[in-house]
């Protein structure tokens, strides 16, 4: 049967009816498509500069690490530098105090010598000659180039003694200062009646290095008469050590070093005994040891 013309415009409302929307539809998924496209191209061209960004901060921290091993490079080059400069300055600091110290070797210190009231050079070297004389040294004024005292006045903590000032003393002779050394263990007899100790003349250097070695050993070994440290005639430091051995200490690390290598070799064997434990291999009864100057040297 045909179509009349109000089919045909039933059918065409209804296409319109149905087809309208679908295509208001259309039409708004492809403008929001044309958005999103505008929206991602333009994040392209973010991400694109973003990369050329991190591209340019690889180029510039590789530039810098190279900086960065290069002045670690050169710091360790320095270092080696400094390091062997330190070395460098340590041994001509050495050879300095060497060669002071070879000035020195003439000269001794009298400590805890009785101090007087306008003290005349006479009463000085008369108060040195009636102390040494009592240990049998014969102390005569041509022996001197020159002596004074030196320091300051050490105040006395017991009532009824006197103040005492070191006093240092230039030989003319090796002789007469030669016979000195080694005074202080006859200065510790029983019935010698001064209190006067005789010590070398050591730098300020020497003076620290020795301090600082006896009172390691303190440490390490107590009150031992096996184990000291002292200065020999030519004011080297020096340890002495249980077999009879002498080791020779020239700095403060030195020093650390030396006490610590005689620890690990000999322990003490615990007795009953007094003053002092014995130690393996000891050929020492008893070694009467110097006492620790803390005074600074001149």
């Amino acid at each position: 049967m045909p179509f009349d013309d109000s089919d045909k415009q039933y059918l065409q409302s209804l296409i319109t009816q149905n087809v309208t929307p679908v295509s208001s539809k259309v039409v708004n998924v492809e403008e929001r498509l044309a958005v999103l496209e505008s929206k991602l191209a333009a994040t392209e061209i973010i991400m694109k500069a973003q990369d050329a960004r991190i591209s340019a901060q690889d180029v510039l921290i590789t530039a810098q690490k190279s900086k960065l091993d290069e002045l670690e490079k050169r710091l360790n080059t320095e270092s080696e530098v400094n390091k062997t400069y330190r070395s460098l300055v340590k041994k001509l600091e050495a050879d300095v105090d060497d060669l002071e110290q070879y000035g020195r070797r003439y000269c001794v210190r009298i400590y805890n010598l009785p101090v007087k009231e306008h003290e005349t050079e006479e009463q000085l070297f008369t108060s040195l000659k009636t102390e040494l004389k009592k240990v049998e040294y014969n102390l005569q004024r041509g022996d001197l180039v020159n002596f004074h005292r030196l320091g300051q006045v050490k105040k006395s903590d017991k009532p009824g003694r006197p103040d005492t000032r070191q006093v240092i003393m230039r030989f003319a002779r090796w002789g007469p200062r030669k016979g000195l050394y080694g005074l202080n263990k006859k200065l510790r007899r029983p019935g010698v009646k001064t209190p006067i100790r005789v010590h070398n003349d050591l730098t300020k250097r020497r003076l620290d290095i020795l301090n600082a070695t006896k009172r390691r050993i303190g440490v390490a070994f107590g009150d031992s008469d096996e184990i000291f440290a002292y200065s020999d005639i030519n004011s080297n430091i020096k340890v002495r050590c249980p077999d009879g051995s002498v080791m020779r200490v020239n700095s403060l690390e030195e020093a650390a070093e030396t006490v610590r290598a005689i620890s690990n070799r000999w322990e003490p064997i615990p007795t009953d005994m007094d003053p002092a434990p014995l130690y393996p291999g000891s050929n020492i009864t008893v070694v009467e040891t110097e006492p620790v100057i803390e005074e600074a040297a001149a």
